[in-house]
């Protein structure tokens, strides 16, 4: 089994990360992308973030949320974006 809670998104968000297969595996309540503002890359790609955004109820990004701090002990989750 592969169900998880919070995805930390594979490779900046990159096209080939996070298939819809995993996805449908993993089905993560939170999904969070660390990825540098304005990148030369252009990740995350636009088709990895609506793969995403259907499957995750929250979808946090580190370029337009910031630091994004993830507590639990071991039954609730809190999730702290820097910025909302």
């Amino acid at each position: 089994s592969l169900k998880s809670d919070v995805l930390k998104v594979g490779h900046h968000g990159s096209r080939t990360s996070s298939s819809q297969e995993f996805l449908n595996k993993v089905r993560p309540v939170y999904s969070i992308i660390e990825v540098g503002d304005n990148n030369k890359f252009h990740h995350p790609h636009p088709s990895t973030v609506s793969r995403l955004k259907k499957i995750s109820r929250i979808l946090y990004r580190t370029d337009e949320n910031g630091d994004i701090e993830v507590e639990t002990a071991g039954g609730e989750i809190e999730i702290k974006p820097q910025r909302k």
